[in-house]
């Protein structure tokens, strides 16, 4: 499973952009104590979700035409078929 040079740059953009999403919304969400986890992850969950799926496609994108391509889903096991 290897990766070309447009996958990697899209890998290392998303561990950053994950990294620069969850440090403001818990900058964001920190003023009041009580509503902290509410407001953070009203936040953070779409946020991340839409990121992750987003470099998600661009990685599949960019590795059309090779043989093997990165699947961050299948690099930690969350792909398996229910029953398998």
């Amino acid at each position: 499973m290897s990766l070309n040079t447009k996958q990697r740059v899209t890998l290392i953009t998303m561990d950053i952009l994950l990294l620069a999403e969850l440090a403001f919304c818990i900058y964001y969400s920190h003023g009041d104590p009580e509503t902290m986890p509410y407001t953070f992850l009203k936040l953070y969950v779409p946020v991340m979700l839409a990121t992750f799926f987003t470099c998600r496609h661009l990685i599949r994108r960019f590795g059309k035409g090779q043989e093997s391509t990165f699947d961050p889903m299948e690099e930690h096991g969350l792909t398996k078929e229910l029953g398998a």
